[in-house]
C-alpha cells in the first residue's frame, strides 16, 4: 500500500513512485513523512485482494480522515468522475476519532460467511467511493472503524470480484448480486445498520429466463420478493463490442412499485446509456432491484444477478 497525492512534488499523484510507501505491521499499514504547513489531497494506492480473480489494484479514501474534497484534475481518478472525493490532510495533522459501522449478512435468516462487504465515501456533492472492504466470518458480522463523514455500505456476492456477471448462473447461486444502503451519516457514535438478507429464490419465476432472442416490446415479468416495500426491473447494456461479460448502471429502468412485470420497447432512459434504443444482434442483461427496510431503520437496496437478453 502507498500514499499519493498532491503534495507538491515531482511525483505528485505517480503510484510507481509514490509519496509515501507503507509497512505491514500485523495488518495495520504505517508510515511517516513531513510536510510543511498546509492542506493536501491524497489516496490509498492498494495492490492485491485475496476475494478477486487476478491482482486487483484500487485508489482508497481514507476512512480514518474525517476530511474530503473533491479531487484535484491532477488526481488519476478524475479521468471517469470530476466528483470522485480524495482525503485531505491538514498539517499540523489532528487525528480525529473513528466510529463503529456494523451489521450482518444473511442468507434464509440464518448468518452466512464469505459475503463481501465494502465501506464507500458518499458525501453530497461527490461521488461515492471505495474505503475499506472485508468479508464476513460465520457470524455474518462486518465491522468497520470509519472517521466522521457520510458512507454506504454494500454487501457483496462472494463472486463479486472473481467471476464475470455473465459467468454467474443466478439459478444455482439463488442470490443478490450485492445490496446497498442509502447514505449513512457517521458523527459521534457507532453507527449500526442491522441485517441483510442475500437469498433470492425467483430466478426460475423470472421471464424470458435467458431466452436467447427475443422480440419487442418484451414484458419482463418477476415476482415481489417477502419484505420488498418496491421493485423495479433494469436493462443493461454490454457497449459496443457485441457483448461485455459484466454490467454496469442500468441504461433502463422501470417504475420502482411494487409491479410485477415492466414492459420494454427496446429504448434507453438512463444517463449511462450509450445509445438511445437496443440494437439488432446485440447482448443484453436484465435483472431486478428490490427495497427492503429493516428493524434497524435501514433500507437495504438489494440487485439481482442478472439474465440474458439478445436482440435478433
Amino acid at each position: 500500500m502507498v500514499v499519493v497525492g498532491g503534495f507538491g512534488q515531482p511525483n505528485d499523484w505517480k503510484p510507481g513512485n509514490p509519496f509515501l510507501t507503507l509497512s505491514n505491521n500485523g495488518g495495520t499499514y504505517t508510515g511517516t513523512a513531513t510536510l510543511p504547513d498546509g492542506t493536501y489531497p491524497y489516496l490509498f494506492y492498494v495492490t492485491g485482494d485475496a476475494d478477486a480473480s487476478g491482482i486487483t489494484k484500487r485508489y482508497v479514501v481514507d476512512p480514518g480522515n474525517k476530511s474530503a474534497m473533491a479531487c484535484p484534475a491532477q488526481s488519476p481518478t478524475t479521468n471517469g468522475n470530476p466528483d470522485n472525493p480524495c482525503s485531505m490532510l491538514t498539517v499540523p495533522q489532528v487525528i480525529a476519532p473513528t466510529r463503529a459501522v456494523s451489521g450482518r449478512v444473511l442468507f434464509d435468516g440464518a448468518p452466512v460467511a464469505g459475503y463481501l462487504v465494502v465501506l464507500e465515501r458518499d458525501e453530497v456533492g461527490q461521488h461515492h467511493y471505495f474505503a475499506d472492504r472485508l468479508t464476513t466470518g460465520s457470524d455474518g458480522r462486518f465491522t468497520f472503524q470509519a472517521a466522521a463523514g457520510m458512507y454506504r455500505v454494500q454487501s457483496q456476492h462472494p463472486t463479486f470480484l472473481s467471476l464475470s456477471d455473465e459467468e454467474r448462473n443466478p439459478l444455482v447461486l439463488q442470490a443478490m448480486r450485492r445490496s446497498l444502503t442509502g447514505r449513512v451519516t457517521v458523527r459521534n457514535a457507532d453507527v449500526t445498520l442491522g441485517s441483510v438478507e442475500m437469498s433470492n429464490h425467483v430466478y426460475a419465476a423470472m421471464s424470458p429466463n435467458d431466452a436467447g432472442t427475443f422480440t419487442l416490446p418484451i414484458d419482463l415479468q418477476f415476482p415481489t420478493l417477502p419484505g420488498a416495500k418496491a421493485q423495479q426491473a433494469s436493462v443493461y447494456g454490454t457497449g459496443n463490442d457485441g457483448g461485455a461479460p459484466g454490467i454496469g448502471d442500468p441504461w433502463f429502468n422501470s417504475h420502482n412499485t411494487l409491479a410485477t412485470h415492466a414492459l420494454w420497447d427496446g429504448g434507453f432512459n438512463t444517463s449511462k446509456a450509450n445509445e438511445p434504443v437496443a440494437r439488432p444482434g446485440e447482448r443484453y442483461f436484465w435483472g431486478t432491484w428490490y427495497d427492503f427496510p429493516n428493524d434497524a431503520g435501514i433500507t437495504w437496496t438489494a440487485q439481482s444477478m442478472v439474465l440474458k437478453l439478445k436482440v435478433p
